[in-house]
């Protein structure tokens, strides 16, 4: 027997959540923007946005809100590259980063007043597509086919078809 859990119990606690995971965020962007200033990297700083949209990722997944997950799983991609580059975030990525959680912050408003979030911003996701698929000098590797059953790859989204292509690319196997 399964109970069903109705999740707008929850929406005040996820949006509280999210929200002080965004004001993490902000600060660390703000700092890494310092670092650079100074032409230096605030590997620190990457770590805890890296973090604090994982967080986001996750809350947004487990309450169902998609748009935010879409955002916040492109975003997270382009500072794990960032991360394991020693947190050598190149300042042309700054603003996609910015404009990311901006649109993250955007659909958190009508849910507030429990109305539908809206679809993310498909330039802002190609944007943060082509940075996390470009390398260090920022230009763009050719991406691989996903060869799927059509019945499987349309029940995927976006993003999850993208983890699964990285994850065939570093040998790996997809995770979160």
């Amino acid at each position: 027997m399964s109970a069903r859990v109705d999740l707008a119990e929850f929406l005040t606690a996820y949006l509280a959540e999210v929200e002080e995971q965004l004001t993490v965020a902000n600060s660390r962007v703000l700092a890494i923007e310092a670092a650079h200033q100074k032409n230096e990297n605030n590997p620190r700083a990457v770590r805890d946005l890296f973090r604090a949209l994982h967080t986001v990722k996750g809350l947004s997944a487990m309450v169902g809100v998609e748009p935010v997950v879409a955002i916040a799983h492109r975003m997270e991609a382009v500072l794990r590259g960032a991360d394991r580059a020693g947190g050598v975030l190149p300042k042309t990525t700054l603003e996609p980063l910015i404009e990311g959680l901006r649109a993250i912050e955007t659909r958190l408003r009508p849910l507030r007043d429990h109305k539908p979030v809206p679809a993310p911003p498909t330039a802002l996701l190609a944007m943060l597509d082509s940075i996390e698929a470009g390398d260090a000098q920022g230009t763009a590797r050719p991406a691989p086919a996903l060869d799927l059953d059509p019945g499987l790859g349309g029940k995927l989204a976006a993003f999850e078809k993208q983890q699964l292509l990285r994850a065939i690319e570093e040998g790996s196997s997809p995770r979160s």
